[in-house]
């Protein structure tokens, strides 16, 4: 009997080792691709660097289907292969079965609680901060020309970028169907930068003396003038894709 239970461990671990692997790196890729897609145009530096702290979220997924999957594939094939009702004919009881596939269960289970405990919780924190750095980047990159950045939600034009601020700006904001909410003119603006140890994905500039133009049902624009003031965009989502 335990000669037998050595052997089903054997086969659960190297077959979980197996569907794991396989699991593992297509969550990798998957998850790979969504940040590829999210820093687009910052360069394959900083991505680099963001990828190794992707394999321990894509384990924290992969860990429970791949046991579910070895389970199945292993004792399926038992199924399949009539050796269950061998182990029932030659007296054997079905703890035989039972109890490798709990011990093993209850080790993984046991190291995905602490994998998502401890490790996960700090490699989505060192991400969440590298992804920070993808607007320090994307916006370095705009220095000395003379761009028009377009946004989910709006756009953005200005004449030059340097000294840290865009200079010569207009902002447009629009909601559903495209439609202005209003058009923001100043002569410099600069993206706000949290502090380091705050963890921060919003874009929200920051302008010394704004123009701001608001549309009207009549027709006739409302016009305000603001001193120093912060404009919340929103969530960044996408970086690099739709500058010309």
């Amino acid at each position: 009997m335990l000669k037998f239970q050595r052997a089903m461990l054997a086969e659960l671990l190297f077959t979980f080792l197996g569907v794991c692997s396989v699991v593992t790196a297509v969550v990798f890729a998957g998850v790979t691709m969504q940040l590829v897609y999210k820093g687009e145009g910052v360069g394959l530096r900083l991505l680099g660097e963001l990828l190794p702290n992707l394999m321990p979220v894509a384990l924290s997924y992969s860990l429970p289907f791949s046991w579910l999957a070895t389970v199945t594939l292993v004792l399926g094939r038992m199924v399949a292969d009539r050796e269950i009702t061998a182990l029932r004919s030659a007296g054997l009881h079905l703890r035989v079965v039972v109890v490798p596939a709990l011990a093993l269960g209850a080790v993984v289970s046991l190291v995905a609680l602490l994998f998502n405990g401890y490790v996960v919780p700090d490699s989505q924190r060192a991400l969440r901060q590298g992804l920070r750095r993808y607007v320090g980047v994307f916006v370095n990159s705009l220095k000395d020309v003379d761009r028009r950045v377009t946004m989910q939600n709006g756009r953005f034009s200005f004449s030059r970028y340097e000294d840290g601020r865009f200079h010569e700006i207009e902002l447009e904001r629009r909601g559903g169907h495209g439609r202005l909410q209003f058009k923001i003119i100043a002569k410099s603006a600069e993206i706000f930068r949290p502090p380091e140890g705050e963890i921060e994905d919003e874009l929200r500039f920051e302008f010394e003396e704004a123009y701001v133009l608001q549309p009207t049902e009549t027709g006739v624009p409302k016009f305000d003038k603001y001193g120093a003031s912060t404009l919340h965009m929103g969530r960044i989502e996408k970086i690099g894709a739709s500058v010309m």
